[in-house]
């Protein structure tokens, strides 16, 4: 038995070497990737090459192959790491196009503490622009918003939109109600779990769950599964964390596993969304707005209300344009005011001159017109479809 415990020891002594030598290379190839985009901005090259990606893809498929790796797990983490190289690349070229308005060590504000979701975009974001942050987790929305509106804060990260429930509406409130600008984004997945105090602690004896409402409403099909259990909602993830670490043991809370480890606690059970891809879209606020490298993809949203005309013909002056177009929400004007208010994502940059033409339109064809931020974007598309 000791001799095998030994023998188990030594493994896992080289897993973990070959861990920090993975750690090592990808912080290698960040480096690469920055002086691959220093390079295409000098020579106006796109920063996308989708025959060069699916060529090296065909190469990595068959090198897999040799080395006894399936295709569908050599495209995964191609996927991964393509899309760490344009968001890298990406991030570096925002940084050298606003050279002189980004702060060298930004105060960011976002909703909850350590361990919360919109901390864990917060460090993604700011880590492809390779600037060290002061944190600043904060209780509300409404605390996040206020932060950055009295200059208490640089940028403000909001959770926007999530891929299971939609428009998350105190964000949009936020965007309606500030002058900062969206100046970024950033996807991030969302996999939940149940945390407890002890590993061994059968889940149907837990009594009680705290998670943010969203978090609720994301999980909805794996709680129906569960009887005699009071769901209380907390303002973030990090309030329902730091119950359950101070609270009993017949307690739990849903967040990620990282976080539960961050407080000492365990993954009960795991994937309780239930769907194959759930993400969240975080939107970055600053105070002022940041020019977007001409070599990036940039997106602009918008917020509107018809002026007495349907939705349909309002995009029809984007896609007449060839402008592509996507309306993501809607919500009540929340005054009485209008009946709804409209958000709408459009993949163009501002001084497009197609798109100036349709603003003026648009001026006379709503009531109300806002736009919220130019930005990159940062959904990489895939050429394999995933």
């Amino acid at each position: 038995m000791e001799q095998q415990t030994e023998d188990l020891l030594n493994i896992r002594e080289n897993v973990e070497a070959l861990d920090q030598q993975l750690l090592e290379m990808i912080a290698t190839r960040r480096r690469l990737s920055e002086k691959i985009a220093v390079t295409k901005r000098s020579n106006g090259s796109d920063i996308r090459n989708f025959s060069i990606e699916q060529t090296r893809l065909g190469q990595l498929i068959e090198k897999g192959r040799d080395l006894g790796i399936d295709p569908f797990s050599v495209s995964k983490f191609y996927q991964n790491i393509i899309e760490d190289s344009v968001l890298t690349q990406h991030a570096h070229l925002h940084h050298l196009e606003n050279i002189g308005i980004l702060p060298k060590e930004p105060r960011v504000a976002f909703l909850g503490g350590e361990g919360a979701y919109s901390q864990f975009a917060t460090r993604k974001y700011f880590s492809f622009l390779k600037q060290p942050v002061k944190e600043i987790g904060l209780a509300s929305f409404n605390d996040v918003v206020t932060a950055l509106d009295k200059g208490q804060a640089d940028y403000a990260v909001l959770p926007y939109i999530n891929s299971t429930t939609g428009l998350i509406e105190e964000a949009c409130e936020a965007l309606l109600a500030i002058d900062g600008p969206v100046v970024g984004e950033i996807y991030l997945p969302i996999e939940h779990c149940l945390l407890g105090q002890n590993w061994d602690y059968p889940v149907s004896s837990i009594r009680t769950i705290y998670a943010h409402p969203q978090v609720f409403a994301q999980c909805k099909g794996y709680l129906r599964s569960l009887n005699n259990i009071n769901l209380v909602p907390v303002e973030s993830t990090f309030h329902a964390l730091q119950k359950v670490a101070d609270g009993r043991v017949n307690e739990a809370a849903i967040g990620s596993a990282v976080a539960g480890n961050i407080f000492g606690l365990k993954a009960l059970k795991s994937n309780l969304q239930g769907e194959r891809q759930n993400f969240t879209r975080f939107l970055v606020l600053g105070k002022t707005p940041h020019k977007v490298p001409v070599s990036v993809e940039a997106k602009t949203t918008l917020a509107l209300v018809p002026n007495g005309n349907e939705l349909a013909e309002i995009l029809l002056e984007f896609q007449d344009r060839d402008i592509p177009v996507a309306p993501r929400e809607s919500k009540p004007g929340g005054d009485g005011i209008w009946e709804r208010v409209y958000l709408l994502d459009i993949t163009a940059r501002t001084d497009d001159k197609k798109v100036l033409a349709a603003f003026e339109v648009l001026k006379e064809k709503t009531g109300f017109l806002k736009i919220l931020g130019c930005y990159p974007s940062g959904r990489i598309t895939s050429f394999f479809g995933a």
